[in-house]
């Protein structure tokens, strides 16, 4: 099986730490459309819990992106 080659965003870490960001980004909104979809109360509640990590993850990666920033 091939893999497929990582990409991190670039060689520096502003650009990785971009990168994670948008990735997160996109992450969080296909969760809410999928909340949105889904009709079973367990699936919606473990749904959700992935949610909120993911929104800390990307507000992990914004605080790193600001403290490089200054």
């Amino acid at each position: 099986m091939e893999h497929k080659e990582l990409d991190f965003g670039g060689d520096d870490l502003k650009s990785q730490l971009e990168r994670q960001t948008a990735l997160e980004t996109e992450s969080i909104e296909r969760y809410k459309q999928q909340i949105d979809a889904i009709n079973d109360a367990e699936v919606v509640g473990v749904l959700k819990h992935i949610l909120d990590e993911e929104k800390r993850h990307r507000k992990e990666f914004r605080m790193r992106l600001e403290r490089i920033n200054e």
